[in-house]
């Protein structure tokens, strides 16, 4: 489908102003792969007009999930299953494991929880992303929430059993773990935000072992922190979204004002936007402005005049740059300034940041971001950091088929410790996954093994 045909011609100009699907010729009607691409595209089309600003790996998930109802061989799957770490709640448009990842997790909450019915609740939840699966949760009468239905279906990922929390009855996660612990030979990594890394638990021939666990107590929000540190503001990282943050400006006694601030952006190139707008009518309607880093290309016909998309800085990662936006032409006048961030219903970078914002000319410099005339809508004040919180499992099959999950607590400055006993383990696994939400950045972190001194 297209997000386009939503809306008019004035609006978007791609449009055909009427919402369908579209499906390639060569697939034969009624045939097995046009069924499973028009389940799949029909999910999107419902999805979009019960909630337009879904998140891409939620909606995606669910449009496998649809394939897989009507037949379809959700083969993404076992691309998830060899890149387990690939993040979940994050898209990269065009990876089969990110498809493989939200479909399995779909399958694995409805299998779970209410069945298959049970899944359409998702796309009429107004929440998006992990909110909606928390307002999933609270409507199927379970305490549990996305963190704690995400750490139960990493030790699914390995056990497969055909009913209860490490059941994973309809589609099996053919894991091809590679890695291995062994005791006394402690391991590096690096966890992935929701993805996550296996290792095969090697000489637990019986007694007792300390697994020692050390990862970092806070994770970066975004790549490249801003030149000055501190705080920032961020116009976040969702699809279908628009963010705004909107203050006075009194430009009566300037004569040549320009707009400066320090800018990081990493957008989703020609089809996600940013802009810095100026109204002089109360905010009834905006001009875009253009600046120094300002892009008017515009193939994908998604922009509203000039504004920013790609990557700041021109190169392969985005980079902080100072920004420069004219202001000449409202000199003597009293007027809004607006930051906006418009994205699709697709893919998302990891959005747009800004700090140091002045006006030259004129007293204004919010070095800071604290000025309270700021008004946000969407934008949010974060720090350089985030807390970093982890899922850490042992995940045990018994001598006889029963199975065990061990949860190593990790505490607030990163450090976890789990004393278990090896007798009676016929294999184990170990899982670490990051579960900080906002960011996908990773988290080094460290794992030993050793046995366990007497208590």
């Amino acid at each position: 489908i297209s997000g386009d045909d939503a809306y008019l011609k004035s609006v978007r100009p791609l449009s055909n102003e009427a919402e369908m699907v579209y499906i390639d010729r060569s697939l034969k009607v009624g045939g097995e792969a046009f069924n499973v691409v028009l389940a799949h595209e029909f999910q999107h089309l419902v999805h979009s007009r019960n909630d337009r600003g879904e998140e891409a790996w939620v909606n995606e998930g669910l449009s496998e999930d649809a394939s897989g109802l009507v037949g379809g061989a959700v083969s993404s799957v076992n691309s998830f299953a060899a890149q387990p770490q690939t993040q979940l709640d994050d898209w990269e448009g065009g990876s089969l494991a990110h498809y493989g990842a939200s479909a399995a997790f779909f399958r694995y909450l409805a299998s779970r929880f209410g069945g298959d019915p049970s899944l359409g609740a998702i796309a009429r939840e107004p929440g998006h992303g992990e909110a909606g699966v928390d307002q999933f949760l609270q409507s199927q009468g379970t305490p549990l929430r996305f963190r704690d239905v995400f750490a139960d279906w990493i030790a699914a990922n390995v056990l497969n059993r055909q009913s209860g929390p490490y059941g994973n009855p309809g589609w099996p996660v053919k894991l091809g773990i590679t890695r291995d612990l062994g005791v006394a030979a402690p391991l590096q990594g690096e966890a992935h935000q929701f993805g996550t890394d296996y290792y095969n638990v090697d000489g637990l021939d019986g007694g007792a072992f300390l697994l020692r666990f050390d990862g970092p107590a806070l994770v970066d929000v975004l790549p490249a922190q801003p030149p000055g540190g501190g705080a920032l503001l961020w116009g976040n990282a969702e699809d279908s979204i628009d963010t705004t943050l909107t203050r006075d400006l009194d430009l009566t006694s300037a004569t040549s004002p320009v707009l400066t601030f320090k800018t990081w952006f990493d957008i989703e190139h020609w089809y996600d936007w940013g802009y810095v707008s100026v109204s002089t009518d109360g905010g009834a309607t905006w001009q875009a402005l253009p600046g120094d880093q300002t892009s008017t290309d515009d193939p994908a016909k998604a922009a509203y005049g000039p504004g920013y998309t790609g990557r700041s800085g021109g190169g392969d990662a985005a980079s902080w740059v100072d920004e420069r936006v004219s202001l000449a032409a409202y000199a003597g006048k009293k007027v809004q300034l607006r930051f906006e961030y418009v994205t699709d219903g697709s893919t998302h970078g990891a959005g747009w940041a800004i700090d140091d914002v002045a006006i030259e000319g004129t007293p204004f410099h919010d070095a800071g971001l604290t000025d309270p005339g700021w008004r946000t809508s969407g934008w949010v004040r974060i720090a350089e950091q985030l807390p970093q919180t982890y899922a850490v499992r042992v995940i045990e099959t018994l001598t006889g088929g029963d199975v065990a999950v061990l949860d190593v607590p990790v505490d607030a400055s990163g450090h976890g410790e789990l004393r278990f006993s090896g007798t009676g383990v016929d294999s184990a696994t170990l899982a670490v996954a990051g579960t900080t939400e906002g960011t996908s950045q990773k988290a080094a972190y460290a794992v030993e093994l050793q046995p366990a001194p007497a208590p």
